[in-house]
């Protein structure tokens, strides 16, 4: 099977005007892009796991997905900021633990899907001590803001990292747009077509959630008292406040993101990585190294550096001049480039999981 590098390279020497569009269609003939989770593309990632992933992590990384309505747990919570009753905070709860999600697991060599419970999946793999990585859908992230249009919500594509250190796990949430997630410090609640509840927050929509889940998953004794508790504050640790690396996307393909991050932080979470310049070969550490030296953009910003030669360049630059990445240069990059940086991304990703062997593998 061909790896995404190998389909990354081909983009670069692709010259085609309807890339986007083609590929796009693609996205939507094998229903990548809809809000959904038991379809094509989760059966795909846990191919891409057995087959690209080495040793460690194809053992010890569980890959989750979940589809979680934010206006459900927002409503609930401000409910309960306005009348903190036993009633309100129990319905917060019974919110937030039925969130479901969607495991692929291997029965009688055969991938089958599951529909399950996000709190209780999470709590088991960490009883296991198992790497967690988790897809999120938000159907309801935000609402349309152009001029003219019904007040109707869109989605967005996220994801996260659960990983054991020590007795307890820290947390690593990933959004594409970083430093720019820092703009949706608010939730608009739609009530008809033309009119909606604002609420403003002093921290991104993303993490008001994010922390109120938190808290729930802490304070579920599951089997023990001692049961590892999950680490997490907003801060450039945990939170990937990096470039944009969405800056210029105007057609809305935030879900390819996550797909590219969990290939690569598959490969690299527990290996090197040797970056090849003009100046010469670069070793990246590995991604848990990145992690515990408190450099989770640098982490995720290597995740991209095959899909461009401009991005490359200044990624390394960055990191042999400065020892670092050259934030700004990268962010003015990408919104010049606009659709061209993210039709690289899903013609190479598209191209990637349509390969014939893939697709015969899962529909056969």
């Amino acid at each position: 099977m061909n790896t995404l590098e190998y389909y990354a390279l081909q983009n670069k020497m692709n010259t085609r005007s309807d890339t986007f569009e083609k590929a796009n269609q693609q996205a939507e003939f094998y229903g990548i892009i809809d809000s959904e989770i038991d379809n094509y593309q989760h059966y795909c990632h846990s191919h891409i796991q057995d087959t690209f992933f080495p040793g460690t992590s194809k053992k010890n990384i569980t890959l989750i997905q979940s589809v979680i309505s934010i206006k459900d747990i927002i409503k609930q919570t401000e409910k309960l900021k306005k009348d903190d009753t036993h009633l309100n905070k129990s319905n917060l709860k019974k919110s937030l633990s039925n969130i479901s999600c969607g495991v692929i697991k291997q029965k009688n060599k055969e991938y089958v899907y599951y529909d399950e419970l996000l709190g209780l999946n999470i709590k088991v793999a960490m009883f296991q001590r198992k790497t967690i990585f988790i897809m999120f859908c938000f159907p309801d992230y935000g609402i349309n803001e152009e001029e003219g249009c019904d007040k109707e919500y869109i989605a967005h594509s996220t994801c996260m990292v659960l990983l054991p250190v020590d007795n307890n796990y820290k947390c690593y949430y990933i959004n594409s747009h970083g430093c720019d997630m820092k703009n949706t410090n608010f939730y608009d609640i739609v009530l008809t077509k033309t009119r909606a509840t604002h609420i403003n927050y002093d921290r991104p929509i993303d993490i008001v959630f994010l922390e109120k889940y938190i808290e729930f998953l802490n304070d579920w004794s599951f089997i023990s008292p001692a049961y590892p508790k999950i680490i997490f504050e907003n801060t450039n640790e945990h939170v990937y406040y990096g470039i944009d690396l969405q800056n210029g996307d105007f057609e809305g393909v935030c879900w390819v993101y996550p797909m590219i991050i969990w290939y690569y932080f598959g490969k690299y979470l527990h290996t090197t990585r040797e970056i090849k310049t003009s100046n010469g070969d670069i070793k990246l550490p590995k991604g848990v190294t990145l992690l515990k030296q408190k450099k989770l953009h640098l982490f995720i910003e290597s995740m991209f550096i095959d899909f461009s030669e401009k991005y490359r360049n200044i990624f390394s630059e960055g990191l042999v001049e400065e020892g670092n990445i050259y934030s700004i240069k990268l962010n003015n990059y990408i919104e010049q480039e606009e659709k061209n940086f993210t039709t690289k991304l899903i013609d190479a990703y598209m191209s990637f999981i349509t390969q014939r062997i893939l697709v015969n593998k899962i529909e056969n």
